[in-house]
Order: structure tokens, then C-alpha cells, then sequence
């Protein structure tokens, strides 16, 4: 008899509406996904229209002003880890400097180094991790989630960082299944597998939903097992303005327009009129880029040189009834 892994049987799609009201709590502590590309940024819309208040934010490298400085401009966040956080064209996330200023917000900073291990050993159940990292850097002073520490072994000296306890992981996939497995492929961004492998609960948005059988038959790209996920949303354009591999690239226009309008807080409230609360969801959102800014802007972004594999990967088995009945005498 052929063992099989274990079938999911349970129907995770939902809407986004849906999904964050049900797995986004107030005071939850939230792993952002993405690594500057494949940033969940409708989703961090959704938390925003829903006013979830007092959540903490965990993420490596954020790069656009339309996630986490979004909820921190919205009050939505009261406390921010990271390795990198600004927006390429103004080299920085205004409003979260602003909020720092004010008192609003607690920020503590890493090296992407330092926040990639972090999660990995929260990934790994751990409540600390060693580090190469931060030495000697004014991190070490201002960061009370930072320690030197030796080896107990060979008496080594490490920098040891404190392991979040992640209560929910928002991931944009490629593609998922709607039993909850989420694929990514080229830069996977290893801190979304342990972001989303250290968590209590998983939100996946994805560009397109697929049959099991699509997941199935190319296994390795799951990123986001079915036993991990709680919810799967379809959101195409999900991670606009940041791009998305094999579908498109960093709109990179759209996202300086953005985060000029976030350098001034006035400014700021009338383009998240605009483009958040004005839109009730992606769809909206896309049809009034369209509308803003011409057809030909956005298809200017999908992705135009496809790169495919030069040879198949086999995935093929055999299965052990080939050994019944054989065996190998000793010889004397």
C-alpha cells in the first residue's frame, strides 16, 4: 500500500474583508510578508478600513510608504521591528518618523541580518537567536531586544536577539490553492517562510487561485503548507505598488506619486481618501488607477520576457511494493 501525505479537505477561500476581520486582532503582533517586492499592500488597505488598533509590526525590508508606514499613519500600529523600512524615492517612511517624533510609536531597528534570524528561531520556537550582526553599532544601545552573549561551547561572542511571538503572517503569493498552500518563486524572501512558519495564524493573498493538482505537481515552490494557512484571498495586483515575479514589476512612478504625497501630512489624509477608504477593495482600486492614469500605465507593468525551465523536473516515485517478496540470503 502507497502512503500518501495527508489530504486537506477544509475550503480556506474567504474574502479579504473576511479574512482580516476573522484572523487580524487588535494587539496582535503581525508579520508584514514581502522583501521590497511582493508586499501584501491591499491587505494592510483592509486593516486600515477596518481601524484595527495597537498592532505591533514585524517585517525584514519594507520597502513602500503603502504598508506598514500606512498603518502607522492610519493608528493602526503602535510599535515597529525591522532590518530596512523606508520608500526608495524619498529614502524614507514619513509617516512613521513623524509618529516617532510625536510619541506614537516605538520603533526598534535590526539588521536585515539580525531580523531574519529573529524569525528564524521563532520559526525554530526559540526565544532568542544568535547573531554575526549589530556589533558595536548604536542598534546595541537603543534596541533592548539586542544582548551580547558567549558561547557556552568555545566562548565566542554573539549578539543574541529576542524571538517574536507572531500572532498572524500576511503573505502575497503567486499562487495557492484553496485548501491554504501558497507557492512563491525566484526571490522566495526566506523570512516569509519563517514569518509565516513561526505563526499562530496565516492569511495568504495570491494573484491567482489553482487547482490542488497545479500544487501538487511542483511541490517544492510551496512556500505555505495547508496546516499553516487560515484564510486564502484571490487579490490580483494584490502587492501593487510593489511588483510581483512572473507578473509584474515595481510600479515605480505610482510609488513616488505615493510617498511625496506622505512627505506632507495633508497631503498625505487626501491620497488615503483617495486610494484606501475611496476603494472598497483591490478591484476598485486598479479600476481607479486606470481611470487616473490610462490602461497603457498599467499594462505597462506586466511582466513582458517570460523565462521558463530549459528541462522538466521529475517528481516521479516508486513505490515499495517493488521489494515484496524479494530479500538477499547471507552468505556463509
Amino acid at each position: 500500500m502507497r502512503l500518501r501525505a495527508p489530504f486537506p479537505e477544509e475550503d480556506k477561500v474567504m474574502t479579504l474583508e473576511e479574512a482580516i476581520k476573522r484572523f487580524v486582532r487588535d494587539g496582535d503582533v503581525v508579520y508584514v510578508g514581502g522583501f521590497q517586492y511582493c508586499i501584501p499592500t491591499e491587505a494592510c488597505f483592509e486593516i486600515v478600513r477596518q481601524k484595527k488598533r495597537n498592532l505591533t509590526c514585524w517585517m525584514v525590508a519594507n520597502d513602500t510608504v503603502l504598508s506598514t508606514d500606512l498603518l502607522v499613519a492610519m493608528g493602526c500600529c503602535k510599535e515597529i521591528h525591522y532590518g530596512w523600512f523606508a520608500s526608495w524615492p524619498v529614502r524614507r517612511p514619513p509617516a512613521t518618523i513623524r509618529a516617532f517624533k510625536e510619541g506614537r510609536l516605538k520603533i526598534y531597528h535590526y539588521s536585515n541580518y539580525t531580523a531574519m534570524m529573529a524569525l528564524m528561531g521563532a520559526y525554530f520556537g526559540w526565544t532568542f537567536a544568535p547573531s554575526l550582526s549589530d556589533f558595536a553599532s548604536d542598534m546595541m544601545k537603543h534596541n533592548p531586544n539586542l544582548k551580547y552573549m558567549e558561547c557556552p561551547f568555545t566562548g565566542k561572542r554573539y549578539v543574541a536577539v529576542r524571538c517574536p511571538e507572531i500572532d498572524v503572517a500576511i503573505i502575497h503569493c503567486q499562487r495557492a490553492d484553496k485548501y491554504g498552500n501558497g507557492q512563491k518563486w525566484m526571490s522566495r524572501t526566506v523570512s516569509d517562510e519563517w514569518g509565516a512558519g513561526a505563526a499562530k495564524r496565516v492569511i495568504i493573498t495570491c494573484e491567482e487561485l489553482v487547482p490542488n493538482e497545479v500544487i501538487r505537481h511542483d511541490p517544492d515552490r510551496t512556500l505555505i503548507p495547508f496546516w499553516k494557512t487560515c484564510a486564502v484571498v484571490e487579490v490580483p495586483w494584490g502587492a501593487h505598488p510593489t511588483g510581483m515575479y512572473g507578473y509584474y514589476l515595481r510600479d515605480q512612478p505610482f510609488e513616488t506619486y505615493a510617498a511625496r504625497h506622505f512627505m506632507r501630512e495633508d497631503l498625505m489624509w487626501k491620497f488615503i481618501e483617495e486610494w484606501v477608504l475611496g476603494c472598497s477593495d483591490r478591484q476598485e482600486y486598479i479600476k481607479h488607477y486606470v481611470e487616473k492614469f490610462g490602461y497603457e500605465a498599467l499594462e505597462r507593468l506586466r511582466i513582458k520576457h517570460h523565462i521558463y525551465p530549459i528541462m522538466p523536473v521529475d517528481y516521479g516515485f516508486t513505490g515499495w511494493e517493488v521489494f515484496k517478496g524479494v530479500e538477499y540470503p547471507v552468505e556463509e
